[in-house]
C-alpha cells in the first residue's frame, strides 16, 4: 500500500487562509470517469456495506475509523484501475462532503509531511478488525447482494490457492513441503466457492487456514458459514464442480449429496480407480457409443470438435466380497485431439447426464471462470497475495475487503456495460448530482479543503484583496507620515494619523 497524503475538510479554516493571503489552490467540482467507481458505490448503498469499524471504537490512534475504512477501499480501488487516475482529488462534492477528506499519492520521500497516512496507520486499522466480524460481515453482504438480486443461478464452483508467506512469524500459517521445488513453503491456503452464472460471476464464501488445511475442511466452512448466516447450501445451489484434486467418494456422496442435497461434477483422479478401470475395458470392447460435438474452448477462445459417451449408475470403489461396492457413478468421457494424439477426460457426477452429455462436460467447463477470471484475477489485478500485516485479523479483514470489492465492480461493470468509463450517458446524469447545495469549487490551503459556491469564493477574494490593498496603502502613508515626524507637533501627527489611515 501507498502512503496517502489528506486533506481534512474545515471550512473555517480555510476561509481564514484566504482571508489571510495564504497560498490557496482551487478546481471546479465535476463529474469524470474517475469518480464513476466511487459513485457507482456510493448510489447504491455498496458503500456503506464495504466499511468496517475496527474493535476499538470510533478512533483508530486518534483518526476516525470512517475515513481509514475509505482510505482502504479507495487504495484497493486505486490498485485495479478503477479510478482513472488518482490526482490531488476525488472531485466528486457529495463525497468529499460525507466522508471529509479527499487524497493524493505522494513520493516516499515526503513521508514524514503534515497529513500523512502512513501504511503503518491502515495496517493498524486491519488488525483491529477482529477475523470473526470479517467473516460475519463477508456474509451480511452476501445477503445484501441477494436481496438486491444480483446474485442469480445455482451452478457453483469452488478451488483453493496458497498465500506464501517468508518468515515465521505470520499468525496462524502452516507449513507444507513442496516436492517440485524440494523446499518448505509457509503460509495460508484460501478457499472461495464463485457463482458462475454467466456474466454475474460472484464470490459468495471464502474460508482460509493454515497452507497444509485439506480443501474440504475449507470447504465444509464455506458450507456452514453459508447456513449460519445466508441460507440452506440446497436453497443457494443445484451442482457444485470441484476441481481434480482428491475429494474421495464418501467425502462427494456423504456431505456433498447426502447431507447438503446438491450435485457434483469432478474429474476422476486415482481416488476414482476403479471407475477409470470399468470404463476402460467398456472403451476398448466398444460397448459405448460416442457421439460427435463441437466444444468451445475458452482458454484458446475456439471451438474444437470432440467425441463424447455416458455411463449410467457405474459401480464404484469396491471394498471386499462382504462389503462390495461403495456405491454407484454417472460417469462421462470426453475425447478430443491434442496435436496426433488423442486424449481423454472422464467426468463422474451424481447428476443426472442428459441426453447430451456434453452438457457435463460443459458444466465442468465452468471452472474456466473461477481459474482464469477469479482466482488470476484476484493474484495479477487484485494482489490478494500481499499481507498488510502478520496478524490473522489482517490478513482476514483485507481478504474479506477484496473480495467484497470483486464482486462490487462485477455488479457496476453488468449495470453499466464493460465501456463503463466511457460512458456518458450515465456520467452526464449522475454528474449533476456533484453540484450539491450550490457548491462549485473546491479550495484547497496546505492541510484543508472546503467546497464553496462561487459566490462566496468570490466575496472571501474581495475581501482578501480588500484587505492587502488596505494593508499596502497603510504601510505608504505610514512611511510618509515618518518623514513627518520633525516637522509636526505629536498631537498634529496622531491626528492625521487616524484621519488617513484605512
Amino acid at each position: 500500500m501507498k502512503d496517502i497524503k489528506i486533506w481534512t475538510q474545515n471550512r473555517e479554516q480555510v476561509s481564514d487562509s484566504i482571508l489571510k493571503g495564504a497560498e490557496i489552490e482551487e478546481t471546479l467540482t465535476h463529474y469524470g470517469a474517475n469518480e464513476f467507481a466511487i459513485d457507482f458505490l456510493m448510489h447504491n448503498g455498496i458503500w456503506k456495506q464495504l466499511m468496517m469499524e475496527p474493535k476499538r471504537g470510533k478512533n483508530n490512534n486518534g483518526k476516525d475509523w470512517k475515513k481509514l475504512s475509505g482510505m482502504a477501499i479507495l487504495l484497493e480501488l486505486l490498485h485495479v484501475g478503477q479510478l482513472s487516475y488518482a490526482d490531488k482529488i476525488i472531485k466528486d462534492a457529495k463525497l468529499m462532503m460525507e466522508l471529509g477528506f479527499t487524497f493524493t499519492e505522494i513520493e516516499t520521500a515526503k513521508q514524514k509531511e503534515k497529513g500523512v497516512i502512513h501504511r503503518d496507520t491502515l495496517r493498524n486499522y486491519f488488525k483491529a478488525i477482529p477475523s470473526n466480524k470479517s467473516m460475519k460481515e463477508f456474509y451480511s453482504y452476501i445477503n445484501f447482494f441477494r436481496e438486491k438480486r444480483w446474485l442469480r443461478g445455482k451452478t457453483y464452483v469452488a478451488d483453493g490457492f496458497d498465500i506464501e508467506v517468508f518468515g515465521e512469524t505470520y499468525e496462524g500459517i502452516g507449513k507444507k513441503y513442496d516436492s517440485k521445488e524440494s523446499r518448505w513453503k509457509y503460509g495460508y491456503k484460501v478457499v472461495i466457492l464463485m457463482n458462475v452464472e454467466e456474466d454475474r460471476e460472484r464470490i459468495v464464501g471464502f474460508a482460509m487456514g493454515p497452507i497444509n488445511t485439506d480443501e474440504r475442511a475449507l470447504l465444509l466452512k464455506i458450507f456452514e458459514d453459508l447456513e449460519k448466516y445466508v441460507d440452506k447450501v440446497k436453497n443457494i445451489m443445484d451442482v457444485i464442480v470441484l476441481d481434480r484434486g482428491y475429494w474421495g467418494y464418501d467425502f462427494l456422496e456423504k456431505t456433498i449429496a447426502g447431507k447438503y442435497g446438491i450435485d457434483y461434477v469432478i474429474i476422476a483422479k486415482k481416488d476414482f480407480l476403479f471407475v477409470k478401470e470399468d470404463l476402460r475395458h467398456l472403451i476398448d470392447s466398444k460397448q459405448l457409443y460416442f457421439q460427435e460435438r463441437n466444444l468451445y474452448n475458452r482458454s484458446e477462445d475456439k471451438w474444437e470438435s470432440v467425441k463424447v459417451a455416458f455411463v449410467k449408475d457405474l459401480f464404484h470403489g469396491y471394498k471386499n466380497k462382504k462389503e462390495g461396492f461403495l456405491g454407484t457413478l454417472n460417469v462421462v468421457v470426453m475425447k478430443k485431439k491434442e496435436g496426433k494424439e488423442e486424449k481423454e477426460v472422464i467426468y463422474v457426477t451424481n447428476k443426472k447426464v442428459p441426453k447430451n452429455p456434453l452438457k457435463i462436460v460443459q458444466l465442468y467447463g465452468c471452472r474456466w471462470t473461477i481459474e482464469n477470471k477469479g482466482i488470476r484475477d484476484l493474484s495479477q489485478r487484485w494482489k490478494i497475495r500481499t499481507l498488510p500485516g502478520r496478524t490473522l485479523n489482517a490478513v482476514t479483514a483485507r481478504i474479506a475487503l477484496v473480495l467484497k470489492l470483486y464482486n462490487a465492480m462485477k455488479v457496476m461493470e453488468m449495470k453499466n456495460g464493460k465501456e463503463w468509463q466511457q460512458n456518458k450517458d450515465a456520467i452526464k446524469k449522475m454528474g449533476e448530482k456533484s453540484f450539491i447545495g450550490g457548491f462549485g469549487l473546491i479550495v484547497y490551503t496546505e492541510e484543508h479543503f472546503a467546497t464553496l459556491s462561487p459566490k462566496e469564493f468570490e466575496r472571501l477574494i474581495a475581501e482578501r484583496t480588500r484587505r492587502i490593498t488596505n494593508k499596502e496603502t497603510n504601510e505608504r502613508i505610514a512611511l510618509e507620515l515618518s518623514k513627518l515626524k520633525d516637522c509636526l507637533p505629536e498631537d498634529r501627527l496622531q491626528e492625521l494619523r487616524h484621519k488617513l489611515l484605512i
